[in-house]
């Protein structure tokens, strides 16, 4: 997450000083933990039983074998939703893991390279997703890149954009508040 104030010297774990987790008492190392949401699904990705049913899937997410947690540095949206900093999404590899494709709804975007910015238009969804820093953990589980063809021309052609190279490989993988909020519920409880 990048902060709005340059991290102490001994709590910078990367490029960017303002890059790190949020909670002081963590150090501000960033991380990743399992959110339970109130339909008693929680926030893992490799869980099939978390899947939304059709009508209230509104960003394509995909959970259960095949899925992986993708940051989104603009993140998803779509008419009169929220929209969070993470999602669940289904990926493949191709044969040498050299690219990642990265699946909202049925469209297939493209990592051509580690740490690449997505653009996402398809279906009302807009954002983007952040493809992984390395693709070497994923692509051990999945290697079969998809043969479809691209989208017609009806639909924006999903596309590609490099950033800025991403710092120290560590990816960034939570769901912002959401993530949090248990934390904050327990220190009011314990502290409060």
């Amino acid at each position: 997450t990048d902060l709005r104030f340059d991290l102490p010297q001994e709590y910078q774990y990367f490029d960017n000083s303002r890059s790190g987790g949020r909670l002081e008492i963590a150090d501000y190392c960033p991380y990743q933990a399992n959110v339970r949401f109130g339909d008693g699904r929680t926030s893992d990705c490799s869980n099939a039983t978390n899947q939304l049913p059709a009508g209230r899937n509104t960003f394509g997410e995909r959970y259960g074998e095949g899925a992986a947690c993708f940051t989104q540095p603009v993140p998803l949206t779509a008419s009169l939703t929220r929209s969070f900093g993470a999602g669940c999404f289904r990926y493949t590899c191709n044969a040498d893991s050299t690219k990642l494709a990265v699946f909202v709804n049925s469209v297939s975007y493209t990592c051509d390279q580690p740490g690449n910015v997505l653009n996402v238009m398809n279906d009302g969804i807009v954002g983007t997703i952040q493809c992984p820093s390395s693709f070497e953990r994923l692509c051990q589980k999945s290697i079969d890149f998809p043969t479809t063809s691209p989208p017609t021309s009806s639909s924006p052609t999903p596309s590609s954009t490099t950033t800025s190279t991403p710092s120290s490989g560590v990816a960034i993988n939570f769901m912002k508040f959401l993530l949090l909020a248990p934390l904050f519920t327990a220190f009011l409880v314990v502290f409060g």
